[in-house]
């Protein structure tokens, strides 16, 4: 019986990490802005809450590189935009 309520407690504190790393791996290849900004904060809302540290520490690892890939993207997009326009 106690066993069974372990496994219940680690899967229920498993959840924000999950979503956290989710989050990041999908940001990584669409969304990254707003998917790696939501992946962060719930990466650290798992560490607050000492959840499974790999689960969080994938989670943030993850969302930031969806952050930082998505900003490096957008801004040479934004680059080669204005750079249309240089040329007239």
């Amino acid at each position: 019986m106690a066993k069974k309520k372990r496994q219940k407690k680690t899967q229920q504190q498993s959840t924000l990490g999950i979503i956290s790393t989710i989050c990041g791996v999908i940001g990584i290849f669409m969304a990254g802005f707003l998917l790696g900004l939501i992946g962060l904060i719930l990466g650290i809302l798992a560490w607050k809450k000492n959840e499974v540290k790999v689960l969080y520490v994938i989670g943030i690892t993850t969302s930031v590189i969806a952050f930082i890939t998505s900003i490096i993207f957008w801004g040479s997009v934004g680059i080669g935009f204005l750079s249309l326009f240089a040329l007239n």
